[in-house]
């Protein structure tokens, strides 16, 4: 488990016999289905409503308890059947191509962007007179991992936003793991997990909300990554705040590759199957594609944002 993560169900190990290749086997069997009863044991089954079987006749898929729910059981043998053992093949995700294009920087694209919104009289809240204008929430970072994804978390929470990284505040849940899981059924991104499970206060700032899978579900989910993710929260919050800080893609490589020793880099490559937008990226060391990858998201998550005017849309250079 992560060093973070608080184990919400153990499994008890067999004992030790005298076929040691078949107790390491049925051993290795039980701490993968421990991991999924771990998530198992933190969802709810949805209200009455959402009980309802969907069109095709599958099961609704239980989601992340809110706080102020009381109902914390969990059918297990439907969510088994629901999520068919865990075993799942990646999520579609697509990057446009950029190999060859000139970046533009990030003081660049919010010029140009900011004059389209005044082209168009769609107010800017740094537009008013008043310099402590405030941000529409929920503010939403969509930097990928080693892109100051901790730093832009401590900076909102400096400024008195409620704020998650990487888990639902006071619990071992992640965040992408819950937004998957609501992007699967079409419900609100934060379903389940806008609060802090302690304070019960509304988290108003994400950070590091994505998650690169190993056991759990449908295993890689970025929304800024796989395919509608972006559409998603639009959807949902056509009126909520995309925060991009991205890195100067040395910094950035280096950081990442450092990392576990390149651990994210193959994670990405063989259980989310995230390449360059162009070619397959073959290792950690084959830099000009990641740093493709890198910029082909950048430039996604722009384009995004010159689509989809309503959004307010704030980028950084770091």
């Amino acid at each position: 488990w992560h060093k973070h993560d608080r184990p919400l169900y153990t499994m008890p190990m067999p004992q030790q016999t005298s076929k040691p290749l078949f107790t390491l086997l049925a051993a290795a069997a039980l701490l993968i289905l421990a991991d999924q009863l771990n998530r198992l044991v933190v969802l709810t089954q949805r209200s009455s409503e959402d009980e309802k079987d969907t069109p095709d006749g599958s099961m609704p898929m239980p989601m992340l308890p809110s706080p102020s729910s009381t109902n914390t059981t969990v059918e297990v043998e439907k969510m088994v059947t629901r999520w068919g053992g865990g075993s799942w093949n990646p999520l579609p995700w697509s990057l446009p191509r950029v190999r060859g294009r000139r970046m533009q920087s990030s003081e660049e694209f919010m010029t140009e962007l900011n004059q389209l919104k005044r082209s168009m009289n769609i107010s800017l809240p740094w537009d008013n007179d008043n310099r402590n204008f405030s941000l529409p929430t929920p503010i939403i970072s969509l930097n990928l991992p080693k892109s100051a994804t901790l730093t832009l978390k401590e900076f909102f929470k400096c400024g008195g936003f409620i704020s998650a990284h990487t888990f639902i505040p006071s619990t071992a849940v992640r965040l992408g793991d819950c937004i998957r899981d609501n992007f699967l059924t079409n419900d609100p991104p934060f379903r389940g997990c806008d609060r802090d499970n302690a304070t019960k206060e509304e988290i108003q700032f994400y950070s590091d909300a994505g998650v690169q899978g190993f056991l759990r579900g449908p295993q890689c989910f970025y929304s800024s990554l796989n395919d509608g993710g972006l559409d998603h929260i639009a959807q949902h919050y056509p009126h909520a705040t995309i925060v991009m800080m991205p890195r100067p893609f040395e910094d950035w490589y280096k950081s990442a590759r450092k990392w576990g020793d390149g651990r994210l880099f193959g994670i990405w490559k063989r259980i989310c199957n995230f390449t360059g937008s162009v070619g397959h990226c073959r290792t950690k060391d084959d830099e000009p594609c990641w740093r493709d990858f890198y910029e082909a998201h950048t430039v996604k998550v722009r384009e995004y944002a010159k689509t989809h005017l309503d959004l307010t849309y704030v980028e950084v250079h770091l």
